[in-house]
């Protein structure tokens, strides 16, 4: 199977919704103790600028937002919630206007991807040829749909044609960088995308640790996106 790549349209517009958590526990081989982030978003986003078949532009309007970072005790201030923001790429991320540090802190942590996900996943889910139950080995010098496509190995596999849908199983071990360490995390979950318009509709993605490596000792990781095309 294969499904045609289609570029962003100026004006197109989604609802993007995600729940992310990730939690460690670290000893020092005497005194263990635990570590979390946390993200729960939803916002609008339009597409305002394509280029080369890429969204290069788009306004965010944050419906919720909060972001407890790793290490943190507490999450960030949601100066965010009720504002339209306007994101550009121009070889890197630029947010226009008069943006606070409270906020840009609250908009690096939600932006998916310097280009706008999920353009990476469905970058690579599109213009190739699947065989349904048979993975795509990726190669580490190639990027993977997760963690901004770093990975020490990764593979893709059709697994389900539902009428308008196809689903994906994905694998990925990311590199977790904690302080001076880098911890492996195996991540597996499922892509769902509707064929038609070669757009993902759903990402869910738990990951675990692969080694225990230096002060980690458990890692777990949770990813709920959705994305709702209004029509």
């Amino acid at each position: 199977m294969r499904i045609a790549r289609l570029s962003p349209v100026i004006g197109e517009r989604f609802i993007y919704t995600m729940q992310d958590s990730l939690e460690l526990v670290l000893t020092d081989g005497t005194n263990t103790a635990a570590a979390g982030e946390t993200t729960t978003a939803e916002a609008e986003e339009i597409v305002e600028a394509v280029q080369n078949g890429v969204a290069t532009q788009r306004s965010i309007r944050f419906i919720a937002f909060q972001h407890q970072p790793l290490m943190s005790d507490k999450p960030l201030e949601t100066p965010v919630v009720g504002k339209t923001y306007r994101v550009r790429w121009n070889g890197q991320r630029v947010y226009d206007g008069n943006v606070s540090d409270a906020e840009r802190t609250a908009l690096d942590a939600y932006v998916r991807h310097d280009t706008g996900e999920p353009d990476m996943p469905t970058f690579m889910l599109t213009e190739r040829d699947f065989t349904r139950g048979v993975p795509w080995e990726i190669p580490a010098d190639q990027p993977a749909p997760f963690a901004r496509g770093l990975h020490e190995r990764a593979s893709i596999t059709l697994t389900e044609i539902d009428r308008s849908l196809a689903r994906f199983a994905i694998e990925q071990v990311m590199i977790l960088e904690l302080r001076d360490e880098k911890v492996p995390i195996t991540l597996r979950g499922t892509i769902v995308m509707d064929i038609a318009s070669a757009r993902i509709t759903s990402v869910d993605v738990e990951g675990h640790i692969t080694e225990r490596t230096g002060p980690v000792q458990e890692a777990h990781m949770t990813s709920h996106q959705t994305f709702t095309y209004p029509r």
